[in-house]
């Protein structure tokens, strides 16, 4: 394997269930989500394509609150005394009034239950 091929990514999804305020409070800074990732995963190109039909591959209705997170994974498992970027980027939303908005929980304050974690796939795209 070369370093390309080393630091090839992909973009997964993380969807979660939204269950209500933490009890105890943590502290911390949050990473903040962004409006792109790069290329055509942009915020409004995710909200667009969730807010025209359902897009999971699954049998799935949203649910008030559910949040749908999208980032960048490296494809290949870190190597030992290999060096890659990190990946803090990511985008989020939120499912609120019967459509998804560009919105994100608060991981100190608000408890949250992932459901499904899977990878972006792109009208055209092949394996």
């Amino acid at each position: 394997m070369d370093i390309a091929d080393y630091e090839k990514i992909h973009y997964i999804w993380t969807l979660y269930k939204y269950l209500g305020e933490k009890d105890d409070m943590m502290m911390g800074e949050i990473v903040m989500p962004v409006e792109s990732l790069g290329g055509e995963m942009t915020s409004e190109y995710l909200l667009q394509q969730l807010n025209s039909q359902n897009r999971f591959d699954f049998e799935y209705s949203p649910y008030e609150g559910d949040n749908l997170e999208v980032r960048k994974e490296y494809v290949y498992k870190s190597l030992s005394g290999q060096q890659r970027p990190d990946l803090y980027d990511y985008m989020s939303c939120i499912y609120r009034n019967g459509k998804w908005e560009q919105d994100y929980y608060d991981f100190f304050t608000d408890k949250t239950r992932q459901i499904k974690k899977g990878k972006v796939e792109f009208r055209g795209e092949q394996e």
